[in-house]
């Protein structure tokens, strides 16, 4: 495990493989266990801050990014002032120890949440990075939206507001993660990952109005190659399951895992 400081507010700490196994934990438990996260982020916490200048001034937030075979974790310290002002996403708050988890971030949400400027840079280029790296993947199957046709689109009527949603169920994380490095949807859709029973469900939501059946069919059928269709309706998820990544999962686990 390496330490280092980025500037008096923001410390990045980086563990290996061999790291997260001394700990009895891996990348995937990290990203897809809500309570291994928080014990975890907490562990390090208490082995770095030994002189509690972090754990004991103010709030901390956490923002973890996967690296090679490990993970970079950046613990920042932030006033309590200026906590209250940022622009946290709708499923993180500050805990009873004044402390909020940034682990699901795209590079848009970056932009706006109002972290350490020094932390956003690094983010938002290990991010370009990985773009870079999808675009030089000949391995990836390419899923497009139709241009718009000149001549009547009767056989392409956009979906009706009740059809805009499917859910594919996947036995475990690595097979979804599997379909992120594998497949680039240059279609539009928000995308929701939940855990329930040990295994995983993605929720994807197509709100453009130009979509039409046959792109929210292609899409869906790409996906059910890694995975099957769940006689599980999305609000029973959200009801009964646990939120891995909300929003943009489909994009965040693409930038991370490809």
């Amino acid at each position: 495990m390496e330490m280092e400081k980025i500037n008096e507010n923001t410390m990045r700490v980086t563990l290996g493989k061999e790291d997260l196994a001394e700990r009895g934990i891996s990348i995937l438990d990290l990203i897809g266990n809500q309570h291994d996260v928080e014990d975890f982020f907490y562990g390090i916490l208490d082995e770095v801050d030994t002189d509690h200048e972090f754990r004991d001034n103010g709030a901390v937030t956490f923002q973890l990014v996967p690296s090679g075979d490990g993970v970079e974790l950046f613990i920042t310290k932030v006033d309590p002032e200026a906590a209250e002002k940022m622009n946290l996403p709708k499923d993180a708050e500050f805990d009873e120890n004044n402390s909020v988890m940034l682990s699901n971030l795209t590079p848009d949400e970056l932009d706006q949440i109002g972290l350490d400027k020094d932390v956003t840079r690094i983010l938002k280029d290990r991010m370009k990075e990985n773009l870079k790296s999808d675009s030089k993947d000949q391995r990836k199957t390419t899923v497009e939206q139709p241009e718009k046709a000149s001549t009547s689109r009767s056989s392409q009527t956009p979906e009706q507001s009740e059809n805009y949603v499917r859910v594919i169920e996947f036995e475990t994380l690595q097979d979804f993660i599997d379909l992120t490095r594998n497949v680039i949807f240059k279609v539009s859709f928000g995308s929701d990952l939940f855990r329930m029973d040990d295994k995983y469900y993605l929720v994807i939501k197509f709100s453009d109005e130009e979509v039409t059946s046959g792109t929210v069919q292609d899409v869906y059928s790409t996906m059910l190659e890694y995975g099957k269709a769940p006689k599980i309706p999305p609000i029973y998820l959200e009801e009964h399951g646990q939120i891995v990544k909300t929003r943009n999962a489909y994009e965040w686990f693409s930038y991370n895992f490809s």
